[in-house]
């Protein structure tokens, strides 16, 4: 970025478009260094606008954009003094701060619903502007700012995005015009002016305009008064049990904004299928129900939710309105090959425009598969008079035309397409089938640039072709791939076992099984198969090696988050033909944890795949986990973790797990030396690395006052109030574990006689904001120290009725989760638990104290702070 001279800066206008929509993100790195100030600005209905400005440098960036379609908007930074952007983010060059906006999108977890190869479009611009002081608008063309200073002066501000001769700026005040400027302005030379009017003046009668020489406006701004609304809109409401639901609307549409919004916890088809107990032919329910079939690989599933909505929306030889079902039904009877019903049923889909476009492409694949090229372009065609940026359809045209002996056609079509997608893969290898050998070159190398010796990048290109039956296109796109002395892709396995699919579809058994057991022999290190189409492809190999473990093995991981049940059942025979393949091992403990809810069988497939391959440090770190919520002895973990600690120390989530099972295990010293010795990188929204710091430097402390060394103790519980920058991990504003910090520090004060710094921390203690739970019993156990005693014993009494109240509802799915906590039922009741021993503790009730701090272990053996409790009493 030219940091000096603004008018280095290109403006940028970019268009998007595609079978997914973008958002784009602007990383404003050149104005890091100082203190951030942004804002957004949206002006009017027509125009969405989004700024940030640096004051320290007067230097900032605009956003434009149409404000109905690129909606999301906002302003980010971590703060000026954090670790975590400094290092993590900026390369140590200063705050982070970012602009992020979305299209089709009114905020950053929404998502916008797109049909079958339907093509949303939106075009925005960034530009930078300078000296302006802030901006209060702008547009393609400039940006202002005006204010109304303390002083009573207006200051008046333009910079614009190309040069503008004899341009001419205008302050105005109820029609009156304050001043009038004749000015040369461009993006390296803004403007800029305190103005001092005669009269006394009002913010929202002041208007600034800017003129080009012909005297048209460029852009004006005038304040403009909002009345303040105190009342909030509606806060989001979690959706309840599907019984509860009254009507099937309310189910369907409740499912509907599960799958919209996506949480990994929460599941829609259960509101589906209540609409569906109720009513069977519920047409929308059944549909929603076969695209979540559909899209999970199970297509017999998904085929009879599809024909019960059929069968409503054709009753009585009705044409429906509504033509989903019909085609989502095609779709699937094409894949099958059943291209007879899937023919008839997607012409019928055509009569919907609505799925027009889709159903005729669709239809378009199958001539091609009958080498019916006439039919096909004709079809094709039909597609593309309703959806013209169908870049599916227009690739197949492209094919189409070029074997039909149409090349000039073909050539022009492809340009088309690059004409939309620059980076079209098809576009490109069709160019280079049509071109002679004097310009074969140049196509090649711009194909092989995009491809960039990625193996799911030919492997999605073969796919294309493969779907219209195109085998001989799609054998040399990998063919090509896999003559390549690029590692990456003669080594990937799936490469060669399309290859050998191919082989078998075009008639060659000999090469078809000699390629699949080429793709038994390469490593499975970097494979991980997504296509559902790909479920063919390897079923095919196992009809030619029926003990291809790694057929099974890859069949597994594909169908694991679509169908795991059956995913389990392949893994299980890839175990049951290789017993050494220790990968297969771990998935499987992974799913009989995950699906089975079967933790000591998930235990045993760990140690079995350790036992295999003991190099894996994230054996060990989901190992543990398992163990813990199984409530194995913490010593048999610390022996797991500690005897493999060269594996372990690989992977920073196994190395936190050997260092939280050391704190566990009340080794701190050994826990708090792991802390120091290296760097660690950090996850947005997790800091589980600085309660392990914390809880390891406040028992350490504790053991010191234990015998009788205060002065350490207070070291070590100043350090827990420490943010080491290897943890980089920055100081947040409420830490919610600082109850229990100063709590401490203020008791090692005490000791030493220092009650001044005593009371000061215990003060702080019992004013700090939005402590919860546990935590609130450090503020309870202050203001004993400080008088206020009634007040701690509601805080006391609060914390047991608390701890009630989430026993009752342990087990509940938090709908706002996005970080996938993940407590089990018994991790939940042991915290309720121990809220009540702390709140029996604090009130003086010993026994009952230790009943539930008894409780919180039995739940869970891992209550680090139960056990402490429980052993001082």
């Amino acid at each position: 970025h030219a940091k000096n001279s603004f008018s280095h800066w290109p403006v940028t206008r970019e268009t998007y478009s595609g079978h997914h929509y973008y958002q784009d993100h602007i990383d404003a790195s050149w104005y890091r260094n100082h203190p951030v100030q942004g804002s957004f600005f949206a002006h009017d209905i027509d125009v969405g606008l989004l700024a940030g400005y640096d004051h320290g440098k007067q230097a900032g960036t605009m956003h434009v954009g149409n404000h109905h379609i690129v909606k999301g908007a906002k302003l980010w930074q971590w703060g000026t003094n954090s670790t975590f952007d400094r290092k993590a983010l900026t390369d140590n060059d200063g705050p982070y701060a970012e602009l992020m906006v979305g299209a089709y999108s009114d905020n950053q977890p929404d998502y916008s619903w797109i049909k079958p190869y339907e093509v949303k479009q939106f075009r925005q611009t960034w530009y930078p502007l300078r000296e302006t002081g802030g901006m209060k608008h702008g547009n393609l063309d400039a940006v202002v700012n005006l204010e109304l200073l303390e002083d009573g002066k207006v200051f008046l501000a333009a910079n614009t995005t190309t040069p503008f001769h004899k341009a001419k700026i205008i302050l105005e005040h109820s029609g009156e015009i304050l001043f009038e400027k004749g000015i040369e302005i461009d993006p390296a030379t803004p403007f800029s002016k305190e103005v001092e009017p005669r009269h006394d003046i009002q913010k929202e009668n002041l208007r600034i305009v800017l003129q080009r020489s012909d005297g048209t406006e460029i852009i004006s701004y005038q304040p403009e008064v909002i009345p303040y609304k105190p009342e909030l809109p509606p806060v989001v409401v979690p959706p309840g049990p599907p019984e509860e639901f009254k009507t099937n609307e309310e189910l369907y549409y409740a499912g509907e904004r599960i799958r919209q919004f996506h949480n990994a916890r929460v599941d829609p088809a259960p509101y589906f299928l209540e609409a569906l107990r109720r009513d069977p032919l519920d047409v929308r329910c059944n549909t929603a129900m076969g695209i979540i079939s559909q899209e999970k690989g199970d297509y017999k599933k998904a085929k009879y939710h599809y024909r019960q909505a059929i069968s409503r929306i054709t009753a009585n030889y009705t044409r429906p309105r509504n033509c989903e079902p019909l085609y989502r039904l095609g779709v699937i009877l094409k894949q099958e090959g059943d291209f007879r019903n899937a023919m008839d049923t997607l012409y019928r889909a055509a009569w919907d425009y609505e799925y027009r476009s889709a159903a005729y492409f669709q239809l378009a694949q199958i001539h091609t598969m009958q080498q019916d090229y006439d039919a096909a372009l004709e079809t094709v065609g039909n597609s593309l008079i309703i959806n013209g940026y169908n870049l599916n359809a227009l690739s197949l045209k492209t094919s189409l035309l070029r074997l039909t002996g149409q090349p000039e056609e073909a050539g022009k079509v492809a340009e088309k397409i690059l004409g939309i997608d620059p980076l079209n893969y098809y576009a490109f290898n069709e160019l280079h089938l049509l071109s002679d050998i004097q310009d074969e070159s140049r196509y090649s190398d711009s194909l092989m640039h995009l491809l960039r010796d990625f193996p799911e990048n030919y492997l999605e290109l073969a796919s294309y072709y493969l779907g219209s039956g195109l085998y001989s296109e799609a054998l040399a796109i990998l063919n090509r791939a896999l003559t390549s002395d690029h590692k990456a892709l003669n080594s990937y396995p799936t490469l060669y076992y399309y290859r050998g699919y191919l082989y078998h579809v075009l008639g060659n058994s000999e090469r078809a099984g000699s390629c699949f057991t080429e793709g038994m022999q390469k490593p499975i290190k970097y494979c991980f198969p997504f296509r559902l189409e790909s479920m063919k492809v390897y079923q095919t190999a196992l009809d030619y090696h029926p003990e291809d473990s790694r057929a099974c093995y890859y069949l597994g991981n594909l169908l694991y988050d679509k169908q795991p049940e059956l995913a389990i059942e392949w893994w299980e025979k890839a175990v049951a033909f290789d017993h050494s393949l220790a990968m297969a091992h771990r998935n499987l403990g992974w799913g009989y944890q995950q699906t089975h809810e079967d933790t000591e069988r998930a235990i045993r497939a760990y140690h079995t795949a350790i036992r295999h391959d003991p190099s894996q440090p994230r054996f060990y770190s989901e190992l543990d986990k398992l163990m813990e919520k199984g409530g194995r002895p913490i010593e048999s973990r610390l022996e797991l973790l500690t005897d493999n600690h060269a594996h372990v120390s690989k992977f920073q989530g196994a190395l936190m797990r050997e260092i939280l099972v050391l704190v566990l295990a009340g080794e701190y010293d050994r826990a708090i030396a792991l802390m120091n010795e290296r760097e660690f990188y950090r996850q947005e929204d997790v800091n589980i690395l600085h309660d392990i710091h914390v809880d390891a430097h406040l028992l350490k402390g504790k053991q010191y006052l234990e015998k009788g060394d205060a002065e350490a103790g207070l070291k070590e519980f100043l350090l827990a109030d420490s943010y080491p920058e290897n943890q980089m991990i920055e100081r947040p504003a409420n830490y919610h574990r600082n109850p229990r910090i100063f709590y401490y520090v203020g008791m090692a004060y005490e000791i030493l006689g220092d009650r001044s710094s005593a009371t000061e921390y215990f003060e702080k203690v019992s004013s700090l904001a939005g402590s919860n739970n546990e935590f609130l019993y450090y503020q309870g156990r202050a203001m004993v120290k400080l008088g206020k005693k009634d007040e701690a014993e509601r805080i006391f009494k609060g914390l047991i009725e608390t701890g009630e109240k989430q026993l009752v509802d342990a087990g509940e799915v938090d709908f706002f989760s996005k970080f996938g906590e993940d407590l089990t039922e018994d991790q939940q009741k042991a915290n309720s638990y121990h809220i009540m021993a702390l709140g029996h503790l604090g009130l003086g009730h010993t026994e009952k104290s230790k009943e539930f701090f008894t409780k919180s272990l039995e739940s869970d053996v891992n209550q680090l702070w139960s056990r402490i409790y429980m052993n001082e009493q």
